[in-house]
């Protein structure tokens, strides 16, 4: 019965030309059918399900990568979406190399950071695209940086009055660089903190003022007042923070303030991050948007943080790249993807409000995960467990492989919740002579936990058929039930 079946609902999708003028070019209307997770229509997936997000969950071998993984993975590429891919493991570059060649997009694939001729200046990138409030969305942009970089950060009963302070650093350095140069970057930033005055006297010294880079900038500002290229409020508030708070702070909290963005800035100045992110750029999110799969070929496993950090980094500005696109016509705006394998290790807490907007900004995000407690370790304390299931309850599409993690398991069973089932009671009544039938009403898991640990997970041994269970919020499956148990093919 299964191998009829199968065939069905996971056809090899036909290849396109190897080029992308011959690229899908729309419409893509919400009920645009992707694929199905069983013989019957009534299980299909369409795009509005793929917008609200898809979490896949199992242990190590189970088969959510190449089962389920792989079908939404040839479905959604099949369908013309861009994407962005963020690497975990060594093999995933070559993984999407194959993913792309069997669906004839291999001409779509870029692989940042193994093809030197890729590179992202992001805060130049900013700066173009960002809008008249670019100064404060690039506050906010290397915020986030600060996340990547520092998950942790200062944070404690004091953690707004340490954010703040970042901020406020942050808009008094982009407030001198931006309107004398009109642009910005890393290496001129970091002169500027350097160069500032350490206390009153050497801020008012004329030694420091004839060799301070940052006190140049505050000349040269001035001066843009009368051409209107600042307001004179605003060159105010920058002078008083350079020539009066800044150097009058307790110089603990100073250099915590300091240390704090140095921390930061080091990571982009050095290496690899810096040849990539921080020179030229020949590729950005708007390729994404246009039907690029950029696959960020830097994988956890070989690259460490420096994985990390430009994953995040390309996953922050495609989500705000995407939020300002005109949707004025939806269905001719291409959707793309958000693609992490074993996820945990590039969420950020802005993801959870980016998942809120993500079906009106037309993008698909797809996080694989062994287990929850991989997120919880990632987001750290009680405050971050509650982050951890606001986004994952925002990935409203889940497949659930086969996991012995009991939290994981336990948490599954919640999420598809109760239902009433009903126990027939049998009892001897000796006094009476006779025998007694009871009808007793319960409340139980629908799908109860023990359901997660027999799954099959693909290879030889199980015909190369991966299960899983497929849940939606508010959706009743083909079996009339809000859970249903599905098959995948790992040779498909």
């Amino acid at each position: 019965m299964l191998e009829h079946i199968l065939p069905l609902f996971q056809r090899k999708p036909k290849p396109t030309q190897a080029r992308s003028p011959n690229l899908r070019d729309g419409p893509w209307p919400d009920t645009l059918k992707l694929c199905q997770l069983s013989a019957s229509d009534a299980d299909a997936i369409t795009l509005t399900d793929a917008k609200t997000g898809v979490l896949i969950t199992g242990k190590t071998g189970s088969g959510k990568t190449s089962g389920p993984g792989r079908l939404l993975a040839k479905n959604y590429l099949s369908a013309g979406f861009g994407g962005l891919v963020l690497c975990a493991k060594a093999d995933e570059p070559n993984l999407w190399r194959s993913l792309l060649k069997q669906t004839g997009r291999e001409h779509d694939g870029i692989f940042f950071g193994e093809d030197p001729g890729y590179c992202f200046n992001f805060l130049d990138y900013e700066a173009r695209t960002a809008g008249s409030d670019l100064s404060e969305n690039i506050v906010n942009l290397m915020i986030e940086l600060a996340r990547l970089t520092n998950p942790g950060g200062r944070g404690g009963d004091n953690a707004d009055f340490w954010q703040a302070e970042r901020k406020k650093l942050l808009r008094n350095i982009l407030g001198l660089l931006l309107p004398v140069d009109g642009s910005v970057d890393l290496l001129r930033m970091n002169s500027l903190l350097n160069s500032a005055p350490h206390d009153f006297t050497q801020a008012r010294s004329a030694d420091w003022r004839s060799t301070s880079s940052l006190y140049k900038y505050l000349v040269a500002a001035e001066k843009l007042i009368e051409q209107n290229k600042i307001r004179k409020h605003e060159y105010q508030l920058i002078a008083d923070y350079w020539l009066q708070e800044h150097p009058g702070a307790d110089p603990r909290t100073r250099g915590n303030i300091v240390s704090d963005y140095t921390g930061l800035m080091d990571a982009f100045l050095r290496g690899k991050v810096y040849d990539l992110f921080s020179q030229k750029t020949t590729v950005t999110p708007d390729d994404i948007l246009a039907g690029k799969v950029v696959v960020v070929a830097l994988p956890v496993a070989g690259y460490y943080e420096v994985g990390r950090y430009a994953a995040g980094l390309w996953k922050y500005l495609l989500q705000r790249a995407s939020e300002r696109r005109s949707l004025v016509h939806p269905e001719t705006i291409r959707p793309s993807f958000i693609w992490a394998d074993e996820a945990q290790y590039f969420s950020t807490t802005t993801d959870q409000i980016f998942q809120t907007t993500a079906r009106s900004s037309r993008v698909c995000t797809v996080y694989l995960t062994q287990n929850l407690p991989n997120f919880y370790v990632e987001f750290g304390g009680q405050a971050g467990t509650h982050r951890v299931h606001s986004l994952l309850g925002n990935l409203t599409l889940k497949l659930f492989c086969g996991n012995d993690e009991s939290v994981t398991n336990e948490w599954a069973s919640k999420t598809i919740d109760k239902s009433t089932q009903y126990k027939i009671n049998l009892s001897n009544a000796q006094e009476v002579g006779r025998d007694s039938i009871g009808l007793s009403e319960h409340e139980e898991f629908d799908c109860p936990s023990r359901n997660f640990l027999g799954l099959k997970s693909g290879t030889e041994q199980n015909d190369y058929i991966v299960e899983a269970i497929a849940f939606q919020g508010g959706r009743l499956w083909s079996n009339d039930r809000r859970w249903m148990k599905c098959c995948f093919r790992q040779n498909y």
